[in-house]
């Protein structure tokens, strides 16, 4: 089981039908993240269009729905991702630990992404 890292994951995703009060907080970049190994066994995706053909983590609690990823490149028109996920979850510790455990790929910010990436436990996808 992976590791917790400890401190605050904020959530992440609408809270339909909820009690709970949701504030805005900021804005922060998000980016593609995935295990090496799941990477080592099923490849490296090289267009967006690729990730589709890979286990994906949703960020949003919809069993059975797709989703869509919006990709942003200052080079290139935004590309949206539609995609049926293997797992949701509204946490970004939950969306971290699972990419950690191989269950697919995942959007997370940047910011924890790259601390994954520099502990070794993740690899970005796409970057940029």
């Amino acid at each position: 089981m992976p590791r917790s890292r400890g401190g605050t994951f904020p959530r992440i995703g609408n809270l339909e039908d909820s009690s709970l009060v949701a504030r805005k907080i900021g804005r922060t970049e998000a980016s593609i993240f995935a295990a090496p190994a799941l990477i080592a066994a099923h490849g490296m995706s090289l267009l967006p269009s690729d990730l589709t053909t890979y286990p994906l983590i949703g960020e949003q609690i919809a069993p059975g729905e797709s989703q869509t990823w919006t990709l942003h490149h200052a080079a290139q028109d935004p590309v949206k991702v539609e995609f049926k996920p293997r797992m949701c979850a509204n946490s970004v510790r939950a969306i971290s630990e699972a990419i950690e455990a191989g269950i697919g790929i995942g959007r997370l910010p940047t910011v924890i992404g790259r601390r994954m990436v520099a502990e070794g436990t993740a690899i970005q996808i796409l970057p940029g």
